[in-house]
């Protein structure tokens, strides 16, 4: 009886303290809503900054998504928005106090981890790893 109880709580234990992130409120979804064009990439080079209408652009419609580079579909699917206050161990660099806490899965992967932050009218994206030089940065305007 004794390894019975031992067994079932650490089963227990084991069971809650997998890192699962959790999906948010329909809210945080609502925040991606609209079309996001492309402004500025950072990878290992100096940031390149782009022109209004370069055809670069996230479109989320629902639980849906389209990528755009250069005004040709190059992905779509489904997007979920996750919980994950890992950025800063995830992309190697320094990661402000409470931003970058959400991330967007899309098509259900997990890799790589897109982490995001909207502010107004302004999404900022990071993924990768910087200190290898695969990092990346982006920044995107709401257009529609």
């Amino acid at each position: 009886m004794k390894y019975l109880a031992l067994f079932a709580v650490a089963t227990i234990l084991a069971a809650t303290s997998c890192k699962k992130p959790a999906t948010l409120p329909n809210s945080d979804i609502d925040r991606l809503q609209g079309t996001w064009e492309l402004r500025s990439r950072m990878t290992d080079m100096p940031p390149v900054n782009y022109q209004n209408g370069n055809g670069t652009k996230l479109v989320f419609k629902g639980n849906s998504f389209s990528r755009f580079e250069k005004k040709q579909q190059t992905a779509s699917g489904t997007f979920a928005v996750v919980w994950d206050n890992d950025a800063q161990s995830v992309v190697g660099q320094v990661v402000p106090e409470n931003r970058f806490g959400t991330r967007i899965e899309f098509n259900g992967k997990t890799d790589p981890k897109v982490f995001y932050q909207v502010s107004n009218d302004t999404l900022y994206t990071l993924q990768g790893f910087f200190p290898t030089d695969s990092g990346i940065s982006e920044v995107y305007v709401r257009i529609q």
